[in-house]
């Protein structure tokens, strides 16, 4: 999005036209970089050194906007040109131009998003979260293993990450189990009883003895 935003030839005019109006009667380059050693002072790097503020203010104001519109992004959420602008208001006070408003707030809105620093960090940071919570929970397993009946407990109910991993091993566990199951019942001989025999292959029923009574 910053890239959109230097390539934006109407924010880019617009923005020069602000600074041609704040500092039409700034001839001096020192009158003119007191506004940027306020706004940048403390940041590094400093874009104030890139930064010509002699010449006409015309050729003045484009080249502080060029340079500060390649600077892009100062934290999160605020842009350089951005600073400058919302500088000038607040050592001059309410400007009437609304582009002292509307332009840092477009500025300042490619400048929102997450850097891929930033990004990196937060997914190490819950990769390292959800290993500590499957090793904290991972020996209650067994336990609930031996109490199907009994509701088991879901920590980690409270964090969609952590969840999604443990239906993940679940399924995995259960594919598993079932492969096993379905290898047994194909590699073992069906059982027979007596009564599933052929008849030449049942035993022969037991005879009484014979009667003490019988001639």
């Amino acid at each position: 999005m910053a890239s959109s935003l230097r390539a934006s030839s109407d924010l880019r005019n617009r923005a020069i036209h602000l600074l041609e109006t704040a500092f039409a009667q700034d001839n001096e380059p020192r009158a003119r970089q007191y506004y940027f050693d306020v706004a940048f002072g403390d940041l590094h790097p400093n874009p104030i050194h890139q930064i010509e503020f002699s010449g006409p203010v015309a050729h003045f104001a484009a080249h502080a906007v060029d340079r500060l519109l390649a600077h892009e992004c100062i934290g999160r959420g605020e842009h350089a040109l951005s600073r400058l602008l919302t500088t000038i208001v607040s050592l001059r006070g309410r400007q009437a131009h609304p582009d002292f408003h509307d332009l840092p707030l477009a500025l300042n809105e490619c400048c929102a998003l997450p850097t891929r620093a930033e990004e990196h960090r937060y997914l190490t940071r819950l990769i390292r979260d959800i290993e500590a919570k499957a090793r904290l929970y991972s020996p209650l397993s067994g336990i609930a293993n031996t109490r199907p009946t009994s509701a088991a407990p879901e920590p980690w109910a409270d964090d969609p990450a952590l969840a999604s991993l443990i239906r993940h091993q679940s399924r995995k566990k259960e594919t598993r189990e079932a492969a096993t199951a379905a290898s047994t019942a194909t590699s073992s001989p069906p059982s027979t009883t007596s009564n599933e025999r052929p008849f030449w292959a049942r035993p022969a029923p037991a005879r009484a003895p014979p009667s003490a009574s019988s001639p």
